[in-house]
């Protein structure tokens, strides 16, 4: 299946789901594979590749329908939530960071603050790339999940010891800021999807 109607058809069909932060390889592939198997029996109907091309396409419907059944689940809200969240997280770790260079409190804990400003910094990075771009590749699912779920435990337990022993309102925003990023990636994690909706 080389033809070029197909390639652009998808494409849209690619860009319409970014643009509502939906995108799913997984989708599309799936897509290509419904197309090809059309295609290919349109032929063996006697088609030419270009009619048959055709007919598979008008069956699946326009690129806009298709996008809008596929990105029903889609919430635009949270994910812009989410994308505001994890800046803010990253300019809050950016801050701190700088703040303990500068100040260089007796207390702090330099290799620990390291570590944990990093591995958030790489999770925030990663959950902000997928949030903007719709993207959810096999291996970064859980990954996003699991360091969701680690963030939401450091979130609440920053904000509880910073709460119960010395107050300390910095510990406390931070802590709030992992559990509400972690609490809304878990939450806008889209379902897998399937295109059982497609026309056969």
């Amino acid at each position: 299946m080389n033809g070029q109607r197909t390639a652009r058809y998808l494409k849209d069909i690619a860009g319409g789901l970014r643009a509502r932060g939906a995108f799913s390889p997984d989708l599309v592939d799936e897509l290509r594979d419904h197309l090809r198997d059309s295609i290919e029996a349109a032929e063996r109907r006697g088609l030419s590749s270009a009619a048959a091309e055709d007919e598979a396409i008008a069956r699946m419907g326009a690129a806009e329908i298709v996008v809008r059944h596929a990105a029903a689940d889609a919430a635009p809200v949270r994910r812009g939530l989410l994308l505001g969240i994890c800046a803010t997280t990253m300019a809050a770790i950016v801050y701190l960071s700088l703040s303990l260079l500068i100040l260089r409190p007796p207390r702090a804990n330099y290799t620990a603050w390291s570590i944990e400003a990093a591995a958030v910094a790489v999770l925030t990075a990663l959950t902000f790339t997928w949030a903007r771009t719709g993207g959810l590749e096999p291996w970064r699912r859980p990954l996003l999940m699991a360091g969701s779920v680690g963030l939401a435990a450091a979130g609440g337990t920053a904000c509880y010891t910073a709460l119960t022993g010395d107050f300390d309102g910095y510990r406390v925003v931070l802590g709030a800021l992992f559990s509400v990023q972690a609490v809304l990636t878990l939450g806008s994690l889209p379902r897998e999807r399937r295109a059982a909706w497609i026309r056969s």
